[in-house]
């Protein structure tokens, strides 16, 4: 399966993926984010999103601290 994107909802499913890139300006209206079984370490990258309201992001290598910064 490939890369989904439109208006509210990104999804990148199994797509080696190992960092949340900084994307463009039109993109920070996304309100869903599915990453799942990927390789990203880091939710550095979440916060260019600020209407995010669905994240999926099970089986990926983040760690606990990085959660912790995202209460």
């Amino acid at each position: 399966s490939g890369v989904v994107v439109d208006s509210k909802k990104i999804s990148a499913v199994e797509r080696l993926i190992n960092e949340i890139d900084e994307l463009p300006a039109k993109y920070q209206g996304i309100e869903t984010l599915f990453l799942s079984n990927n390789c990203i370490s880091s939710l550095r990258g979440l916060t260019q999103f600020p209407k995010l309201r669905v994240l999926s992001i099970g089986n990926n290598n983040v760690s606990n601290d990085d959660w912790m910064l995202m209460l």
